[in-house]
Order: C-alpha cells, then sequence, then structure tokens
C-alpha cells in the first residue's frame, strides 16, 4: 500500500524519526542554539510506512518540543466489477418433487470467473426471500431445488449490480417426445454453412438496437463456426452463428442487405430447433433456455411460453434434425470452432 506522508518539524531536536522503504524529498533548515542544540524547521515529503524511536541524545533542559503532523490517504486497487452471469436448471422442464440443480458462473468485466462471489438467488420454493450463496474459486455456483406444483416459475440470479433470470418449468405432463404444430416457414432456397465459408452477416462495429445489453460485433472476437442464407419476403437473409471462447455463442442476422440483430443466444450452448414463420428457434431444452428471432426484423422473443409454442415439438430432448425445412436435413447441433 501506497502512503504519502508530510512531515512539519519545528522546534528541538529532541529524538529521532526512521522511514521504512520511502523515498524523502522537502528542505530542512537547522539552526544551532547552543549547547549542541539546533532548531529545525521546514517539511519532509515521504512516501511509505513511517516509524518512531527514542533518541541516543539526552533531552535538552529547554522547554521546546519537537511536533510532527501527518497526512495519510491510503490508495486501493478498485475491485473487479461483475459484468455478466449465466444461470441454467436442469433438468427442464422438470416435475412436482424432482431435484432441480441451478447452477452457472459469474464473469467479471476481464471474461474472467468471478472467485468467491456473493449472488443471492430469488424464486427457489424453499426461500422465496431469496438465498445467497457464493461462487467458487472459478465463478461458479451451484444450488438445489424441487417445486411441488406444476407450472413455470421464475429463477434471478444476482449480485446486486446485475441479474440474469431463467424459467424453471414443472409440467405433471408425458414428456415423451411429440410433434405439434406450427407455421411452416415462410423462407425459400434455404443453405447451411460451417466455418469461415459462412457469409458474414455483420460489419465490424455493428450493435443492435433490440439487444438490453448490446455487444460491439469484431471478427477478431467472434469467430464464425456456422450459418444460414435463404430468402424471406423477396429478400435474401443471412443467418451466423459466432462463438467467443470461453463465453459462448452469439448470434447475428442480416436482412436485405442490412444488419439487424447481433447478441447472445438463450444459453452459453444450444440448438438450432425449427424455423417457422419468419423466426427461426433456437435452444436448449435440457436447461429449459429458449429464443426465437425475426429473420426479416431481427425482433427477440425471449418469453419460455412463446417461444415453447414455436419449437414444433414437445418433450425434454432435442429433434433428430432442424424442423421446418421440408425439403433439406441439417443437425440441429451447431458445430464447434473446429467445425464438428
Amino acid at each position: 500500500m501506497n502512503i504519502r506522508h508530510s512531515l512539519i518539524l519545528s522546534g528541538v531536536i529532541m529524538g529521532s524519526v526512521a522511514l521504512a522503504g520511502c523515498g524523502v524529498t522537502g528542505q530542512l533548515t537547522a539552526t544551532p542554539t547552543g549547547h549542541g542544540n539546533y532548531t529545525v524547521s521546514g517539511t519532509v515529503h515521504t512516501s511509505g510506512t513511517l516509524t518512531s524511536s527514542s533518541s541516543s541524545i539526552p533531552p535538552s533542559s529547554s522547554s521546546s518540543n519537537a511536533s510532527a503532523g501527518s497526512s495519510i490517504t491510503p490508495s486501493s486497487t478498485a475491485p473487479q466489477q461483475v459484468a455478466k452471469m449465466t444461470v441454467t436448471a436442469l433438468p427442464n422442464p422438470t416435475t412436482p418433487q424432482q431435484t432441480t440443480t441451478i447452477s452457472g458462473t459469474v464473469y467479471l468485466t476481464n471474461n474472467q470467473g468471478a472467485p468467491h462471489a456473493k449472488v443471492t438467488i430469488l424464486g427457489l420454493p424453499h426461500d422465496p426471500t431469496g438465498t445467497t450463496i457464493y461462487t467458487n474459486a472459478s465463478g461458479q455456483y451451484q444450488i438445489t431445488a424441487k417445486w411441488s406444483q406444476p407450472g413455470t416459475y421464475l429463477v434471478s440470479v444476482g449480485d446486486g449490480m446485475v441479474s440474469w433470470q431463467t424459467h424453471v418449468v414443472v409440467d405433471a405432463a408425458s414428456s415423451s417426445e411429440s410433434a405439434t404444430s406450427t407455421p411452416p416457414f415462410a423462407g425459400q432456397q434455404v443453405q447451411r454453412f460451417i466455418g469461415q465459408h459462412t457469409p458474414q452477416a455483420l460489419p465490424n462495429g455493428f450493435e443492435s438496437s433490440s439487444v438490453p445489453s448490446p455487444h460491439t460485433f469484431s471478427i477478431q472476437t467472434y469467430h464464425r463456426v456456422e450459418g444460414f442464407t435463404g430468402i424471406l419476403d423477396g429478400h435474401p437473409f443471412v443467418l451466423d452463428f459466432y462463438q467467443d471462447y470461453p463465453v459462448g455463442l452469439f448470434v447475428g442476422i442480416s436482412y436485405n442487405g442490412h444488419p439487424i440483430y447481433f447478441g447472445s443466444g438463450p444459453a452459453p450452448v444450444f440448438d438450432v430447433l425449427n424455423f417457422t414463420g419468419t423466426d427461426v428457434v433456437l435452444g436448449m431444452p435440457s436447461a429449459g433456455a429458449y429464443m426465437a428471432l425475426n429473420l426479416v426484423t431481427g425482433r427477440p422473443i425471449v418469453s419460455t411460453r412463446e417461444v415453447v409454442a414455436l419449437k414444433g415439438y414437445s418433450g425434454l430432448t432435442v429433434p433428430s434434425h432442424i424442423l421446418g425445412l421440408p425439403t433439406v436435413t441439417y443437425p440441429v447441433d451447431i458445430p464447434d470452432g473446429a467445425g464438428n
């Protein structure tokens, strides 16, 4: 810790002052007063730790004294601020009285995990007023809960400054996969691309106005891993997926040559589930994390109930292929940066 002292000495030397581990600047004036005594005045500026020791010179019978005044202002480095969090619930959807694990990671502004950070979890059935826990050394947290009644429950994790949310769906119905009716995809000529062969949807520096906490797109940070192109309402669209390790996957969309969306997906890792109407449906069903994006306007849909109605099937697993594209069959999983 850097400490800066300002010493003002005036009077007869009655002892000694030791300055440990610091530099000394300033000016002192010593005036002899006789009998081996001197009057010292002036100002000394130091940085370091100030300690006093007794003098080996016997005190004078004079009534003069030495005085010192100090102004100490410790300086400290401000702690790193929490930038974002992830939160998932597994399994999700769940059933009454089934153990559900709420977990995630708290990230600092430098994208490192926040060690031993205090977070409060709201929405748990056993403590509706909030449960406080701490992250581990890597910034990860975990807690379990059981809901007794079917329904959709909002779980929020925050540190008082930022918070992230997810919905836990407690479903008493069977979890077997079955098809549900959704509007057919309005697009045509859909093609899938992998890696850097994917057409570029976004220019450098683009920020999406429809995202609460927008990110600035950069090809140096966000690396294309998969993309789709096609025609909607007579105009071309480009849907790109980007990897920003270790944060996760991001989504970029352009329509008719204009960028309209850039932001994170429903979870750090997710799948492409369905193309329906003018929307694409993304999700991580095992975590109950879903979102849909309009490929014409860039408008996101994040309400779990709304998106689940658009995903084209029911159940906890993912479909065998992307739904809504009757003439082609593409896998639901988004490849990693190596093209796998």
